[in-house]
């Protein structure tokens, strides 16, 4: 199995369920996905796609949403999930960059970004199985592109890590394997299938084991062990920030309504040893965390499901990885240096990478300086910081700057504070010092 359109045929003969919704129940099986996945399919070739197309995504979680991310795949184009959260700019930057043939979106969301200037043909997420048979297409191939991801940088514009068939197969393979997954496991999936941990962990690794996907629209946390309850998942991907909120909750669920779950999945951010503590304590379910970025489709560390996990460590690689200083030489353990990863999951690279560009800060008028870190967060385990020098001639405060942001860039892109300094810390060569920055903000946290 080398394509996604492989994936999708290995399940056409099978009668168990592929896909659920959280909400309504509908089950999908294996055959009935396939047929699915065709309809849209016809629908994508008839709007004019044709392998080595793009097909921009903004959906929310849904049947539809993960039945598009297949049909793409299996044109041989790749799918471009936006971020629901972004904003008309960002989005218009995105359709600009991305030049989608075709964007399949709800009413919902095109209507809250309107009017977008540089938008492609629209295709609702409706499926229409009476549309016409599709042309022949030419088949993908395991190094096409099969999904765009777009990073979301802090500051400049993001870009789009390209993953092919045999990036995401390889990924979602491994780590079925790692986690022991068969077709007696289902995924609970609440994680947006805008994210690479969505994608991968919650519909293809579930996909590829012969197991089932529950696609839930969006976490919830007055929802969450209803839905494992009615539904009986082993599994599930959350971020720390949906552990902190259930653990805030003041009722615990009974036993049975636990029972299935084998473990819980973490990642996507620092997670405190005593977060993992705690939620296994209170609710007697363990959580495995794990490392990963975009750039290598998304896993690239797990802790074992055996026993031997260590709470507050990240795990053990799932394909090379070394850890350098900045020779590129390993360094010994305990010492702090840079991730270097290699393998079939790293991705094939930036789609038509853009040059670095100004910060959103350094466009205002104000601002002579600007620079952002990360600092610790209780609840999201990190959040941004921005350390800003006016200049002397204009006067510019806080709010002002929030402002500016809020304009410009998504809620969880925007700096959480606004420090203004005389100058900002620099170097012998004049370049801004990030690691007094970091520690200023650590301090102050």
């Amino acid at each position: 199995m080398d394509t996604l359109a492989a994936l999708v045929r290995s399940r056409a003969h099978r009668s168990e369920p592929a896909l659920i919704d959280d909400a309504t129940g509908e089950v999908v099986t294996g055959n009935e996905l396939a047929g699915r996945v065709a309809a849209r399919v016809r629908l994508l070739a008839a709007a004019g796609v044709h392998r080595g197309d793009r097909v921009a995504v903004l959906l929310p979680n849904s049947l539809a949403c993960a039945e598009t991310f297949l049909a793409a795949a299996t044109v041989g184009a790749a799918a471009v999930p936006i971020n629901l959260r972004w904003t008309a700019p960002e989005v218009e930057w995105l359709l600009a960059d991305a030049e989608p043939r075709v964007l399949v979106a709800d009413a919902e969301r095109l209507a809250a970004l309107a009017p977008l200037a540089h938008a492609p043909p629209v295709l609702g997420p409706e499926l229409d199985a009476s549309a016409d048979p599709a042309p022949s297409l030419a088949a993908p191939r395991p190094d096409d592109p099969a999904l765009i991801l777009y990073t979301s940088g802090t500051t400049g514009r993001p870009k789009g890590a390209a993953l092919t068939h045999g990036n995401l197969l390889w990924n979602a393979g491994r780590i079925a394997e790692w986690l022991a997954l068969t077709s007696q496991d289902r995924v609970l999936t609440v994680m947006p299938l805008f994210h690479a941990n969505a994608i991968v962990i919650g519909l293809l690794t579930p996909l590829l084991a012969g197991a089932s996907t529950v696609v839930a629209d969006r976490f919830r946390r007055d929802r969450f062990w209803a839905s494992v309850e009615r539904h009986r998942p082993t599994t599930a991907g959350t971020v720390p920030t949906m552990l902190a909120m259930l653990l805030a909750e003041p009722e615990i669920p009974p036993p049975v309504a636990r029972a299935s779950l084998r473990f819980l999945l973490i990642g996507s951010a620092p997670v405190p040893s005593e977060l993992l503590l705690a939620f296994e304590s209170r609710f007697g379910v363990p959580v495995i965390e794990g490392y990963g970025l975009t750039e290598c489709t998304c896993r690239a560390t797990f802790n074992p499901i055996d026993g031997r996990r260590r709470p507050g460590s990240c795990g053990l690689p799932l394909a090379p990885l070394r850890i350098v200083d900045s020779d590129e030489r390993d360094v010994p353990p305990g010492t702090v240096g840079e991730i270097l990863l290699r393998g079939p999951h790293v991705m094939q690279g930036y789609f038509r990478a853009p040059e670095a560009s100004e910060e959103t800060l350094l466009g205002h008028p104000a601002i002579a300086e600007a620079a952002v870190v990360g600092a610790p967060d209780p609840l999201y385990g990190e959040v941004v910081w921005a350390f800003v020098a006016s200049r002397p001639e204009m006067s510019v405060d806080a709010a002002a700057v929030s402002r500016w942001c809020a304009s410009r860039l998504a809620d969880f892109k925007r700096p959480a504070e606004i420090v203004f300094l005389p100058e900002l810390p620099k170097g012998p060569t004049g370049k801004v010092l990030k690691a007094p920055l970091r520690a200023l903000a650590g301090n102050r946290s």
